[in-house]
């Protein structure tokens, strides 16, 4: 391999997690725009005290609606689509609840770069001072991207596995769909027609930005760090294979078999040179739990 030839760890990828933060030390602020200076300083302190503050910070200033997304910035905003109660209790003492939305910085994808993500997530976001109220109004987004990308390429294999993916979901999750994130399948009857032009929206499955994808599907579950970087690993590697493997190799005569669907996956993602076992276990396990993979 030249040292030119593209690589897995040239890809990059964002979070967005829609959640509501219950603050049980610092958040007794009814209005949400006036806890977001809390929870910004709150958060760079927190930075600060496990000796990451230099390569990152937390920002929920207004000016950052008008800047591009960094590899420095952890963005606090608000959505206007999640819900949340309005109070809530803990250890018999009532909480305010706060609509919040956290978009990492942009992140490399290989190991420093993640285990730094780790760090913050494990100490900023699931510090012991914030609780999180998690439901159906909320998302979470991950974007990926690699320069050497082909919209119809990731396209048609996102297109190709997008039965299987689903399946990844809670049932009730993949009822709402349509609403929310279209699947590609419900847009292009089969993967020859898919037009990247067109899926240039917001409410798609898959979102296309100019150098990048945002892929809308995923479940909330905010307290669970594997959960979503296992989705980042299964994404990027779906988005490597569009690169490296041609889309003949596919067999469309397969693409509603769930079972093969699953199992030829999980074996182009094995191509990439990297060790999915412990991923694949946890999307084995996450499909039964939801009893989505038909008999």
């Amino acid at each position: 391999m030249s040292v030119d030839s593209p690589k897995i760890s040239d890809s990059k990828f964002g979070i967005e997690f829609e959640t509501c933060v219950i603050d049980i030390v610092d958040g007794n602020v009814e209005d949400n725009f006036q806890y977001f200076p809390i929870y910004t300083k709150k958060a760079n302190e927190i930075l600060k005290e496990n000796g990451i503050e230099e390569q990152l910070f937390f920002d929920n200033s207004l000016d950052i609606l008008n800047r591009e997304y960094d590899e420095k910035t952890y963005r606090v905003e608000y959505d206007i689509t999640v819900e949340c109660k309005s109070q809530f209790v803990h250890l018999d003492k009532k909480y305010p609840v706060h609509i919040i939305e956290i978009v990492t910085p942009i992140i490399g994808y290989y190991k420093n770069s993640i285990d730094t993500f780790q760090k913050v997530y494990d100490n900023v976001i699931k510090h012991p001072d914030f609780l999180y109220e998690v439901n159906d109004s909320q998302g979470l987004h991950i974007t990926i991207s690699h320069p050497n990308h082909k919209t119809k390429n990731f396209l048609q294999f996102f297109w190709y596995f997008e039965p299987i993916i689903i399946r990844f979901l809670p049932f009730n999750r993949q009822l709402k769909l349509e609403g929310m994130a279209k699947p590609l399948r419900s847009q292009f009857t089969n993967f020859e027609d898919i037009d990247e032009k067109i899926i240039k929206k917001k409410y798609s499955a898959v979102n296309v930005r100019k150098d990048s994808y945002e892929i809308r599907i995923i479940n909330p579950d905010i307290y669970n760090y594997d959960h979503h970087i296992y989705w980042v690993h299964l994404l990027i590697g779906l988005l490597w294979c569009s690169i490296t493997i041609p889309i003949e190799k596919l067999d469309i005569t397969k693409s509603n078999d769930l079972v093969d669907l699953f199992k030829e996956l999980f074996d182009i993602l094995e191509t990439t040179g990297t060790d999915y076992s412990s991923m694949k276990k946890h999307f084995t396990d996450v499909y039964k739990k939801y009893n989505s993979i038909d008999k």
